[in-house]
């Protein structure tokens, strides 16, 4: 089983297999100069995978394990916003479906405080069914969430200043290509995908999943 300790090479390797980084010379390469993780917990980039992986496993949302349970309207909320995302999004492809990368890149651009989806130029009914949505979110799940994330986040932080410039260096003698400058890295407890983490550029982003047992092992 993979442990915490991996998390960070593999976050590592992800953008050179998708591209970001540029091609070998014959000439000596330039010193690397260490790729900058940004690491974000954004309460909408959390609640829109929540909801993905809700409507990719029928019945999930009524075993959640909500921190404050939500009343009946509440759920009822919720079950409709999982509807819409099984009837809009359904099987389709977080890395290579064109307009869900759109989603995600415009929910990139919100502050990971917002809890509002109107004003991000997201497609009218899905910034409806977020809005109806998040209140519920927020009040009965977000906190935990994001508490687990920025423990997370802290404890990568701690292995990537002690390894990471030393993987980096390695991975691109192996790739024989560059890492980006810096990369976007967003923090949910699923994608609702088997793959779980995945990345796309222009601009550089990846999704990182912790919620599996692996992913939340101790370093």
């Amino acid at each position: 089983m993979l442990n915490l300790r991996f998390a960070l090479p593999m976050a590592l390797a992800i953008p050179l297999m998708s591209g970001i980084a540029g091609c070998a010379s014959d000439a000596p390469p330039p010193r690397s100069v260490p790729m900058q993780f940004e690491f974000h917990s954004a309460f909408l980039m959390n609640l829109h995978h929540f909801l993905v992986d809700a409507a990719r496993h029928r019945g999930r949302i009524d075993v959640e394990k909500w921190s404050v349970p939500p009343t009946a309207d509440e759920m009822l909320a919720m079950h409709e916003a999982v509807t819409f995302y099984a009837t809009s999004f359904g099987k389709r492809d977080l890395l290579f479906d064109n307009q869900l990368r759109e989603i995600k890149h415009a929910l990139a651009r919100a502050d990971d405080e917002r809890q509002q989806a109107d004003g991000l130029g997201l497609p009218p009914a899905l910034t409806e069914v977020l809005d109806r949505a998040a209140p519920v979110y927020a009040r009965c799940l977000w906190e935990s969430q994001d508490r687990t994330n920025r423990e997370w986040i802290a404890r990568v932080q701690v292995l990537q200043a002690r390894y990471g410039a030393q993987i980096q260096a390695r991975l691109e003698r192996i790739f024989e290509s560059r890492f980006p400058a810096s990369i976007r890295d967003d923090v949910v407890l699923t994608t609702g995908t088997f793959s779980g983490a995945y990345t796309d550029a222009p601009p550089a982003q990846t999704v990182l999943q912790i919620g599996r047992a692996s992913c939340r092992a101790r370093g």
